[in-house]
């Protein structure tokens, strides 16, 4: 608990006095099931302009979809399979992060604010860039992914967790880890993130015929 205690003082330390603290801006996410669909449970990280960032395969399947906080369902906004993110509006009233314009190199330093039990953060390092081809959420269609691999393993339950610089810039979000049993992890950049978020603006809703979220209207 004390290093728990000492790495979010750390954090708030080194994050500009403009910008959230990411630690606070860190929510759960819980859906239940679409059709024959699995409920499931991730992270989001509120963005500036109050919307959360999460995985698509958080919400891919979700009948509804709850953020810790809030009292009513929130709605799905926006969604991409190949990246695996998506957002959501929930009205959590909490200030938001941004997004970072500094380059990320091999060995950088960076934070990663976990939620699947409690809000927790872990300094890791790049490992190196990746560009995998990878299945896309809920489809077969082979995708190319580009972001980062790091030296920590996440938990089930931390997909959608945040990486962090030292100004509390958003970097990457975790949406896997290795399974060969080594301390690896694998996030998407934020440049996916950037062009999610310039998309036009959807809703999408479940589908319980197809097990899982389509676009509306």
């Amino acid at each position: 608990m004390r290093r728990q205690l000492l790495a979010l003082a750390l954090l708030a330390a080194c994050t500009d006095a403009d910008h959230a603290n990411p630690s606070e801006a860190t929510v759960v996410i819980e859906t239940t099931a679409c059709g024959h669909a699995s409920a499931t449970s991730g992270v989001g990280v509120v963005l500036e302009d109050g919307r959360i960032l999460t995985t698509a395969h958080t919400v891919s399947g979700a009948g509804t979809v709850h953020v810790s906080g809030t009292e009513s369902d929130a709605t799905i906004v926006a969604y991409d399979p190949a990246a695996d993110l998506a957002v959501i509006e929930a009205g959590v009233g909490l200030d938001g992060v941004h997004l970072t314009d500094a380059p990320v190199e091999v060995g950088d330093r960076l934070r990663l604010v976990r939620g699947s039990e409690e809000t927790d953060v872990v300094d890791v390092s790049v490992l190196r860039r990746i560009d995998v081809r990878i299945d896309g959420v809920r489809t077969s269609e082979i995708v190319r992914r580009r972001g980062f691999e790091i030296d920590h393993r996440v938990e089930l339950g931390d997909s959608g967790a945040g990486l962090f610089d030292e100004s509390g810039g958003l970097v990457a979000v975790v949406y896997g880890r290795s399974t060969a049993g080594a301390d690896r992890s694998f996030t998407v950049g934020v440049d996916a993130v950037k062009a999610l978020l310039d998309r036009p603006a959807a809703t999408y809703r479940c589908d319980p015929e197809n097990h899982q979220i389509a676009p509306t209207g």
